[in-house]
């Protein structure tokens, strides 16, 4: 009788560990369900939520920001580890689900480019050139091999592609800007940097080429090129020798020097047209501009205390609208634009989270908060493409309808 008593409180006690243990997880199975959903919709939108499709066939550490061709969203997995492989991934626009995988024999950029069917990306030694189809290497270009350079962040301007090549040490005369032929490869113009070249990313607007170097010791500049020739149009000599990568549109060109002064240049003169400094988010962790809709939109954190996202007049230099975000801005995280809607990635505490707003208020439409790390995202006809990672577990590619757009 008192076995079969024992028996019992054990059958007991476990039920009632099992129940409690339900009931410890039963908030982790709700936020886990919420995380990925945008909150604060408008209460004009109904309970639908938007529709999400994620690929998880990738296993290194982070991607390239994604582009899309061919009814392909298409970029580089990218390895930490010199040891592991790098491939290119190319999935269904609409599925997700892999259509074709490209080995890099080297390690790819962040950053890849496409146009008339093709994927450039730029990787250590060399320019690789894909059939957006199938996947199948077109063309490479190389001129230094043996220099280990650096070709980063392809641009396309009509049918040439532009991309720096950069080397890991300061040599006088080794970093170079190229304009190539896009469907051959062929070089259709030089520039020998003589000093160092800052800028990762070519800028192209009013067929002129922008670019940030380090002139002297201590001063940088930011140099036009006509994109047809290479020649040069006029160079801007910059307070200090550190500039932020510029971005320009066909009125001005803007540029971050060291501080928080957001700097505008006439696009075709170079002459100085404002100076912004903010008045909240005086810290130095900002992103890179975005010029859209005849406004300058840039974030500035303030750490601890979250992040302000500035909406500058394009004539004037003004802030029409300052917007305060409750998370800090990841400083390597992407910014997009898309028609009249700002998206923006923050990073705080291991909480991941994009923001979308009004570009002509400030106003935070809703956020999307991820349990994994965001790296980049990009926008194409209202969908976002969101890559984040998971430590040991490799990235993941989400694709997100914005029901408000």
């Amino acid at each position: 009788m008192n076995l079969l008593n024992n028996q019992c409180a054990v059958k007991y006690k476990n039920y009632l560990y099992s129940v409690l243990l339900i009931l410890l997880l039963f908030p982790l199975f709700i936020f886990l369900s919420c995380s990925r959903r945008p909150s604060n919709l408008p209460d004009n939108q109904n309970t639908t939520d938007p529709t999400i499709e994620e690929n998880n066939d990738t296993k290194e550490d982070f991607t390239s920001t994604p582009v899309i061709s061919e009814g392909k969203v298409i970029f580089a997995g990218i390895s930490r580890n010199p040891k592991m492989d790098n491939f290119v991934y190319a999935v269904d626009q609409k599925t997700g689900s892999l259509v074709w995988q490209h080995k890099l024999d080297t390690r790819p950029s962040k950053y890849i480019v496409e146009s008339q069917g093709l994927v450039f990306v730029g990787c250590n030694e060399k320019l690789v050139a894909l059939d957006a189809k199938t996947g199948n290497t077109k063309w490479e270009f190389s001129d230094d091999p043996e220099g280990y350079p650096y070709f980063a962040y392809p641009v396309i301007y009509n049918e040439t592609v532009i991309i720096c090549k950069k080397n890991p040490v300061q040599v006088e005369n080794e970093d170079c800007i190229y304009a190539l032929e896009a469907l051959t490869g062929a070089v259709k113009w030089k520039i020998r940097i003589t000093v160092k070249l800052q800028s990762n990313l070519p800028v192209v607007a009013n067929g002129l080429l922008y670019y940030s170097i380090h002139a002297t010791r201590w001063i940088g500049q930011i140099v036009a090129v006509d994109v047809l020739t290479g020649q040069e149009k006029w160079h801007y000599q910059a307070s200090t020798i550190w500039l932020d990568q510029p971005v320009a549109n066909e009125q001005i060109v803007c540029f971050q020097p060291e501080g928080n002064d957001l700097i505008a240049l006439d696009a075709l003169t170079g002459q100085e047209k404002w100076q912004f400094t903010p008045d909240k988010g005086l810290s130095f962790h900002q992103f890179n501009p975005s010029i859209a809709n005849n406004m300058v939109y840039i974030a500035y954190s303030d750490d601890p205390n979250g992040s302000y996202l500035y909406g500058i007049d394009i004539l004037t230099g003004k802030a029409k609208w300052c917007s305060y975000i409750h998370l800090n801005a990841s400083f390597n995280a992407a910014s997009a634009v898309y028609l009249d809607r700002v998206y923006i990635c923050s990073l705080e505490r291991g909480v991941k989270s994009v923001f979308a707003l009004d570009g002509l208020t400030g106003k935070i439409i809703w956020e999307f908060l991820s349990l994994e790390s965001i790296y980049n995202i990009t926008i194409h006809q209202g969908i976002l493409y969101i890559h984040t990672q998971m430590d040991k577990k490799g990235s993941t590619l989400i694709a997100l309808q914005d029901l408000n757009e």
